[in-house]
């Protein structure tokens, strides 16, 4: 992982503010069986800032898994702070989960992050983009809503980056996640179909998860009424299931 990355990353979260532990090598991780046989897939989950391993368990998403028609085995990996503030997130995803289950014959990725880890997710898509087949954004942190008006009142993401006199970097954190946004489109404005969005209306993210779904197909943006909240995300993970573009990835109207 680059150096640059590193200090953007911790850079980012003396912002949002919070404790780091330790990070461990390998990163730990639990592993659940899709318990539909056989499969060549498999769903990452990332926690969001304060969050264990046990949160997605614990909210029901596990289960809802299970039960979904897209037969897929889950690893909840516990990317807590410390490693984003190390800078060794994606490296030991990767290193750690992704080289060792595709070794296992696993040939399709799909993260989900919440909150925090759904800037985690386009962050290790940004660094792995040919093993990452899909993300699945719950609530993503994804800047302060000052960017988020400034790049809206710049005509959009792809317009608002090609203004820019300078390449973000190590000093600004919030943007760089949205060069990520950029890069997915290809940089020409395209639909981007890597990534399922869902986010609740009152959540403290919603003014930048509205403005990542302009560049996202209809079909796979989810919202509620609700907030930053796992009750919320537990509604969004159903519809999110429910949908074509889950059960047919690849799917959009």
């Amino acid at each position: 992982m680059s150096g640059k990355i590193f200090v953007v990353v911790f850079q980012l979260f003396v912002l949002i503010g919070c404790a780091a532990r330790n990070p461990e090598n390998p990163i730990p991780y639990e592993f659940f069986a899709s318990g539909s046989g056989p499969t060549d897939e498999l769903v990452i989950f990332l926690p969001g800032r304060g969050d264990d391993m046990g949160a997605f368990q614990r909210a029901g998403l596990i289960d809802s898994l299970l039960q979904s028609k897209r037969v897929a085995d889950s690893v909840v990996v516990d990317a807590h702070f410390g490693y984003y503030k190390s800078g060794l997130m994606a490296e030991r995803v990767y290193q750690d989960i992704l080289l060792p289950f595709q070794q296992k014959g696993y040939k399709s990725f799909v993260v989900v992050g919440a909150s925090l880890g759904g800037y985690g997710a386009l962050w290790l898509n940004s660094e792995y983009p040919d093993l990452i087949s899909g993300m699945v954004l719950l609530a993503p942190y994804l800047g302060r809503n000052p960017l988020i008006e400034n790049i809206e009142a710049n005509g959009g993401v792809h317009l608002w980056r090609s203004q820019l006199d300078y390449t973000p970097g190590t000093d600004k954190p919030d943007e760089l996640v949205w060069c990520w946004i950029d890069d997915l489109g290809n940089g020409d404005q395209a639909k981007i179909d890597k990534v399922m969005l869902a986010f609740g209306e009152q959540d403290s993210f919603s003014k930048a998860a509205g403005l990542l779904a302009r560049s996202v197909p209809d079909s796979n943006v989810f919202r509620n009424d609700g907030g930053h909240d796992w009750s919320t995300w537990q509604l969004l993970w159903s519809e999110v299931l429910q949908s074509n573009g889950w059960e047919n990835p690849g799917y959009t109207e």
